[in-house]
């Protein structure tokens, strides 16, 4: 969306789910959530395996590697958190037809739904819960007895 910059976390992450040559990254059935295919993702997004996609169109998909500017998974997990993306139950173990496994995280946002690009300016990130005391500023006085 023109309104949104491009380097914007969210801008990117709806770049890479709606790249029909990013195999990662897709919508769910209901388009209303994330699926991370995360060894797969660290190949084709994150660049952290030398392999780079073939077939036409890999060269726009390799530019993909320096997208989020990390090599960590859990550095993604932390953006994910951070602009209030939801974990939807545990991440699950899927067999492909050549019998490796992949592990796969599903998230949710309302702001994030296939078909609604004009949802995206409302994904900023969160506010930090920062624990409150709550007896800061209070005088205690000093002949309580214990």
């Amino acid at each position: 969306p023109a309104a949104i910059s491009p380097q914007h976390f969210p801008a990117k992450l709806w770049g890479l789910v709606n790249n029909p040559r990013c195999r990662s990254v897709q919508w769910d059935d209901s388009g209303k959530g994330l699926l991370i295919y995360q060894p797969l993702f660290d190949r084709e997004v994150l660049g952290t395996e030398p392999e780079q996609p073939e077939g036409p169109g890999s060269e726009e998909l390799a530019g993909a590697a320096n997208v989020f500017h990390t090599k960590r998974f859990r550095s993604i997990l932390r953006q994910l958190n951070l602009y209030g993306f939801h974990v939807m139950g545990k991440a699950l173990e899927v067999k492909s037809e050549s019998g490796s496994s992949s592990t796969v995280h599903r998230f949710q946002s309302p702001f994030f739904c296939r078909d609604h690009p004009d949802l995206l300016i409302y994904l900023r990130p969160q506010k930090g819960n920062k624990r409150i005391n709550p007896f800061a500023g209070l005088q205690i006085p000093s002949n309580i007895q214990e």
